[in-house]
This record gives C-alpha cells, structure tokens and sequence, in this order.
C-alpha cells in the first residue's frame, strides 16, 4: 500500500478549490468508481479542510505504486480531472505542496 498526501493551499477563502466546484459528471464519477474503488486499487480518500479554510489536505491510500501510476496515466483521468485540475489552479494562484515519497509520480503526469 502507498499513501499520497497533497495539500492545496489558497489565498483566499473567496477563491474556491477545484474539488468544491468540479466534482466530474455522473459518468466520470462511475468511472473512476468501477475502474479504481471497486477494483480495490484506490482503497480510500479523504479531503479535510482547515479552520481558516485555506488549505485542503487529501490522504488518498493505494493499493501499490503501479494503480496508482495507471491512475496517473489514464487518458480519461488526465483529459477530465488532472488537466482542468492544474490550469485551474494556475489561473487562480492555488499552491500544491506534495507530501509524499511517490511525488515524483505526480509531477510527471502533469508534464
């Protein structure tokens, strides 16, 4: 099991996160239901916000490095959630810090 941690961090609690106003349309949700949770790659996610509402934290539990990579790579993944994810963070100045071991992961999806 690998555990990815991200933290989002806004300047402003004006400015919502991605996750609060993008949560993917019914059929991108099933996907990502039938293709990870229900083949037990993508064990649990859990998203917390802080009191000053300003940073987001995900602590997102894999069952190993390769789901999570295939996760990374997925066409669909990419063109409907990690794509719009990082042009709209960039748009609205939203820092991703990325606590991990695996982080090199993530940043080689976003290239």
């Amino acid at each position: 099991m690998i555990e990815f941690k991200v933290k989002k961090i806004r300047k402003s609690i004006d400015t919502p996160f991605y996750f609060q106003i993008k949560r993917g349309t019914f059929a991108l949700r099933k996907y990502i239901h039938k293709t990870y949770v229900e083949t037990e790659k993508l064990l649990a996610e859990n998203w917390k916000i802080s009191d000053d509402g300003l940073v987001a934290e995900s602590v997102a539990e894999w069952d190993c490095e390769e789901s999570y990579m295939g996760y990374l790579a997925d066409v669909i993944i990419k063109e409907y959630v990690l794509d719009p994810m990082y042009i709209y963070e960039q748009e609205h100045t939203i820092e991703t810090v990325i606590d991990s071991e695996h982080k090199h992961l993530y940043i080689t999806a976003l290239e």
